[in-house]
Order: structure tokens, then sequence, then C-alpha cells
């Protein structure tokens, strides 16, 4: 199958707040990147995308519509047209939307209106659909070191689409813990993974929680909140990076608790995990051998005091 791949694309889409590309004095940015829509099945939904050329000469651009499913954590794939009708009786989204095709200048500073319409079939099945319309300037290019593979630059903004009807929101917790178990101080890293095995897409937002040894809450990561990134689609996984920034302080050494809680969905369904970690401002050599001599210390203590109280109950 041949897959049209527009440069910049699967790999970072879902994630970054700002998409456009450039090269030396051109430069065309979307808005909106992400549109979430929900509909019902017969249904329309029609709106504008903003197109605008930052560069210092006029562009030609064209619009399109191509669908795509989720990738690897969170990189989206796109189908060409000729897939696109292969999916046709299937879930493609992009066979639902129209928009002008026709090419448009856009001069240098300024900005240029794309409508879209969305017409969902009576017989749609619920669940999430998803596309993108396209903007891209000049004509598609043949890579030459790959077969059946088209290059062009552009820009796009995508549509979550969720048609409405008897639809599974589900989030599986399959990773989240810190890189080490003990720390320096300065940065904690943590990761966090989420698999979605329903069949809408789904966006967990919450709060990773830490306290520190006296259960005094120490800090917070925000994960998802002010955004409209960060979303699972259906039959996929993705794991998140955070880091939280502590202050190396001898004081503040000691056990750790981070609780993750996390809501998503219609339903507000929640996610909730606690793990545990050291601050030791030491080497990690240092802290296993101020573990392993605490431990001692405790062993002999508890030996010292088990041979106290049998000589005691030996004279008895």
């Amino acid at each position: 199958m041949k897959k049209l791949v527009y440069i910049f694309f699967p790999v970072i889409f879902l994630t970054l707040p700002f998409f456009a590309f450039g090269e030396a004095d051109l430069s065309l940015t979307i808005s909106p990147l992400i549109n979430k829509i929900e509909v019902e099945p017969g249904g329309s939904r029609s709106g504008i995308l903003q197109v605008f050329n930052m560069g210092s000469r006029e562009v030609e651009a064209t619009a399109s519509v191509l669908d795509f499913e989720g990738g690897y954590q969170g990189h989206v794939n796109f189908f060409s047209r000729e897939e696109m009708e292969e999916r046709r009786e299937e879930i493609s989204l992009g066979s639902w939307m129209s928009v002008d095709e026709d090419p448009f200048l856009i001069p240098p500073g300024e900005g240029r209106t794309v409508h879209f319409r969305i017409d969902v079939p009576e017989d749609a099945e619920p669940g999430g659909k998803y596309a993108s319309v396209l903007v891209t300037t000049g004509s598609p290019e043949r890579d030459s070191e790959s077969t059946g593979i088209d290059l062009a630059a552009g820009v796009g903004s995508l549509f979550l689409v969720n048609v409405e009807g008897d639809v599974i929101e589900k989030a599986v917790l399959r990773d989240f813990f810190t890189e080490d178990l003990f720390y320096r101080g300065d940065e904690i890293s943590f990761r966090l993974g989420v698999e979605n095995p329903g069949t809408v897409h789904i966006q967990p937002r919450g709060e990773i929680r830490i306290y520190d040894y006296g259960g005094r809450r120490a800090g917070a990561i925000d994960v998802n909140r002010i955004t409209d990134f960060g979303n699972v689609l259906p039959g996929t996984e993705r794991s998140w990076d955070f880091t939280w920034n502590k202050k190396n302080d001898i004081m503040e050494a000691g056990r750790y608790k981070a609780v993750l809680f996390l809501e998503y969905g219609r339903d507000r369904s929640e996610i909730y995990k606690e793990i545990n970690f050291w601050v030791l401002p030491v080497t990690r050599r240092g802290a296993v051998m101020v573990l392993i001599l605490s431990g001692l210390f405790f062993a002999l203590v508890g030996y010292r005091l088990v041979e106290i109280y049998g000589k005691e109950a030996f004279k008895k």
C-alpha cells in the first residue's frame, strides 16, 4: 500500500501545542491544531480553520483531508487517498469530510479561512473517528530512497470525532514508576503509561501528588490539565515523562510517596496508584551503604535487647 507522509506530522502531532513548517522565508501556521467534536449518527458539523502565512513572500496553498490512526506513543499514521477508499466502509472519517480543495494564495503576514463540513451517515458505527485537514504548498515530491512514498511539507489540524452511541471509554494503567529508587535530590523522574482498549479517544487528566516522610505534601505535577493534547486513541498506548524539581537539602532526606490520581471519560472514571522512592543527598553507593549500616545497626540493637532480656529471664 502507498502511504502519503507529510514531513513532521507522524512524530509529534498529538503532543505539541504548536505546529508549523518553515524554510527560509516560508512559514505557515494553522489554528486550531486539534478539534474534538461530538456528533450523532446522521448529524452534521461545520466550521472554519485559520491558516496564516508568517513568511515574507506569497504562497499558494491547497487544503485536503486524510484519515489517520493512532500509532506508537501518540504518533499518528496517515492514510493515502487509495487507502481511504479501501476504508470507506469501515471507519473513514475522511470520506465524511469536505473542504474546498481549490488552491488559494496567502500574501505574507496575512491569513486565509478554510471551511470544513462533516456529514455522518445514519448507519455510522459509534466510536472514535480520526482525520486531519492538511494545508500544503507545492506538489508532493517522490522520496527516492523509499518506495511508494510521497513527501510534501505542510501544516494540519487534527479532528478527533466521537460518533455518539454505545461507546466504550476505558483506560488501563500500564506504567507508573520512578526511573530510580534512590535520588540525591534536584530532579526526580517519573514515567506514566496508559493504554486505551476502548472504542473512543480518552485524555487522562489529573496530577501526581508527592508527600515527604512525614506525610506532608511536598509538591505536585499536573498531567494534561491545561491542554487539549495528551490524547490516547483507541487500541493504542502512550507514555509521558515528568520531572519534579526538588531542592537538595539534607534535612529533607528520607522516604517519599508519589500518588497518581487521574480522571478520564464522561463519567470521570478514576485511576489511582501509589509508589515510593528515597531522597538521600549522597551518591547511590552511599545510599546503599546507609541502608546497609542502618540495617546492621537495628540488627545489633535487636540482638543486644534479646541478649539482655534473655539473661534476665534465665536469672528468674
